[in-house]
């Protein structure tokens, strides 16, 4: 197989995660129509990166998908962090999704962890073949 195209978009870019429910758009949004992505590729992968201290106890990233039969959120993988990462992270997800979104939430945040900072970078990578 060769690689006919291939195709990028950010779900987050330097986000400072404060929420401790699940937030899908770097609004701090948390309805259930935000952040959904069209991802019908042929292979589909999300790069994620915690890049900062964590200002909570820990940070739970949330990979969510919908299938055509249904319009209904699925969890397809989930992180939970507890320190930042030095390298980014590849999910590659090999369900045949209509559309993808990630959810990022904090722990409980101690007072001494208030002004600490928790950015967060998400990414969809879809990759079309023939």
């Amino acid at each position: 197989m060769s690689i006919v195209s291939t195709s990028g978009r950010l779900f987050y870019t330097k986000y400072n995660v404060a929420s401790t429910g699940f937030v899908y758009d770097s609004n701090g949004n948390a309805d259930s129509d935000t952040g959904w992505q069209n991802c019908q590729a042929d292979y589909i992968v999300v790069q994620t990166r915690l890049a900062t201290h964590l200002r909570s106890g820990n940070l739970t990233l949330r990979i969510e998908g919908k299938f055509d039969t249904m319009d209904r959120a699925a969890s397809i993988k989930t992180a939970v962090y507890t320190a930042a990462q030095d390298i980014d992270e590849l999910h590659v997800i090999d369900e045949r999704l209509k559309e993808i979104r990630v959810g990022v939430k904090s722990g409980t945040v101690p007072a001494s962890l208030l002004a600490s900072p928790c950015y967060v970078y998400a990414g969809l990578c879809l990759t079309e073949a023939r």
